[in-house]
């Protein structure tokens, strides 16, 4: 993939050229209704959508400002993308049902899911029902495992030192979510294997590069660019090795229930008793457990990864967590209960995905048919609607002092005030990082638990701080997509005090 924009640059622009006038011409018409941020006109909004590929967050936020109360739309490469600004059209676009409004399609469109996960993770999706209640439900019994997996992973690739020393942050923790998540999909010892941990890590960035690579291609050459760039059936057969013996062991111990072996309760252990008999073969299985890589690697190694700046960039703060952390686990020690007693941890995380979520946009919807909303909205077939997750988070009339960083923000709970204390995974109108409506992420619960079991486990053993003290790495934002600086690095030293 990198060798074609590299060798071919012009004539990838040709071709994205031709398709963003061809679309705008035809899907302008329909859209006449809904005011524009940039040009209406086909020529035009091709550069308008150039900028939006690297200016979202700004074009989003102008739309933002500018209609409040209604809608407006935004040129992509391919198509006119819509938002949604008024409580109104939100809650209505909440409550239509899936065969109008569908999340699942717009979520497969936005990832390629057939072309880069495979056409089996988009076709059933059983493994979604898996996390919202087995994964979920165990969050308290997987904890000690959790735990274990944190503090080696840790140990083996930020190893405390009496020096400072500086490491970059988005290879270090991407090995150690990638060993943390994989220690509740597969267990020991596989999830300490070198090369199964590779793998989840590369398709994790396979899946990114191509999906937003395929999303600037028209539908019809997106087939053809899939089979001659998608990686996802060579890395299931790599890892469908290592998996297999462990998927064997998994059959065996259920086999045996009730004969004194005592059963793993890991996710693929819930997978296999799920799974159809189509999805009981070792691909079949192997793909969705790369998929869950995909899943929980990359969002979370986001979500840590912008804390870790923020605390970096701002060591004041390391002092009042790490009381806060001894003192929970001094008197509880390491559980899930402990951990939702650190109000101040979680506040922490909140205010990071206020300030720096996964991307400025959010709960995507695409329809499937026609649809009118209540204020004469008319959304025609095709078109998706979303809502301006970042801009919404920055609005004063939400939060006071939108753009200052205040980490313990969600932690000042006024009881006389009729106020209460909201946590990272609480979602509403005004607070969005994990989308909103009945489809919010299912996975929040875990990946909350897995980020600040991971700082709770920094704060008590490492001193932190930046080469360039204070100064945080500005953020990446790339389509609709906020990331922390892929070269960013963190000094770190084992704890002085």
């Amino acid at each position: 993939m990198d060798s074609l924009v590299d060798n071919h640059p012009f004539l990838l622009f040709a071709i994205v050229a031709a398709v963003t006038l061809h679309f705008h011409g035809g899907q302008g018409r329909k859209l006449k209704h809904i005011p524009a941020i940039g040009s209406e006109s086909p020529i035009l909004s091709f550069f308008y959508a150039f900028k939006f590929f690297f200016n979202s967050t700004e074009m989003v936020k102008e739309g933002y400002d500018k209609h409040k109360g209604g809608a407006f739309r935004i040129p992509g490469f391919t198509t006119w993308m819509i938002f949604f600004n008024s409580p109104k059209l939100i809650e209505e676009l909440r409550k239509v049902p899936d065969d109008i409004m569908s999340f699942t399609k717009a979520t497969e469109e936005a990832l390629q899911v057939p072309y880069t996960l495979g056409a089996q993770i988009s076709e059933n999706d059983y493994h979604v029902p898996i996390v919202r209640n087995q994964l979920t439900r165990n969050l308290g019994a997987i904890f000690p495992e959790l735990h274990d997996e944190i503090v080696a992973s840790f140990q083996d690739v930020i190893p405390p030192s009496d020096e400072w020393k500086k490491y970059p942050i988005q290879a270090s923790v991407l090995q150690i979510v990638g060993r943390t998540s994989n220690r509740t999909f597969v267990g020991l010892p596989l999830c300490r294997n070198q090369e199964f941990i590779d793998i989840g890590i590369q398709v994790t960035m396979d899946v990114t590069k191509l999906a937003m690579f395929l999303n600037i291609l028209p539908a019809f050459l997106r087939p053809i660019a899939a089979v001659l760039l998608s990686t996802i059936s060579s890395r299931v057969k790599q890892a469908s090795k290592l998996l297999a013996p462990v998927i064997e062991d998994h059959r065996k111990r259920k086999e045996q229930y009730g004969e004194d072996m005592e059963q793993p309760n890991d996710f693929l252990s819930w997978l296999l008793d799920e799974a159809n008999e189509e999805e009981q073969t070792v691909d079949k299985l192997t793909s969705r457990i790369l998929a869950m890589n995909f899943a929980a690697i990359h969002t979370t190694t986001i979500t840590f990864n912008q804390a870790l700046l923020n605390l970096a960039a701002a060591p004041q703060y390391l002092k009042p967590l790490r009381a806060e952390v001894e003192e929970v686990t001094r008197a509880e020690g390491w559980s899930k209960a402990s951990l939702d007693k650190m109000r101040h941890l979680d506040s922490f995380f909140r205010e990071t995905q206020r300030l720096h979520p996964l991307g400025c946009i959010t709960a995507t919807r695409k329809a499937l048919e026609d649809h009118m909303f209540y204020n004469n909205t008319f959304i025609p077939k095709g078109f998706t609607v979303s809502l301006p997750a970042e801009a919404t988070m920055l609005d004063e009339a939400f939060y006071s002092n939108p753009e200052e960083f205040d980490p313990f923000r969600f932690s000042k709970v006024n009881v006389d005030q009729g106020s209460r204390r909201v946590d990272m995974v609480s979602v509403s109108n005004e607070y969005l990082p994990f989308g909103h409506g009945k489809h919010v992420c299912p996975g929040r619960f875990f990946a909350a638990n897995e980020v600040k079991l991971m700082m709770a486990h920094l704060i008590l053993t490492y001193d932190i701080k930046l080469e360039n003290e204070g100064v945080r790495p500005p953020d990446l934002c790339i389509a609709t997509a906020r990331i922390p600086n892929v070269k960013a690095e963190v000094m770190f030293r084992k704890r002085a005090a």
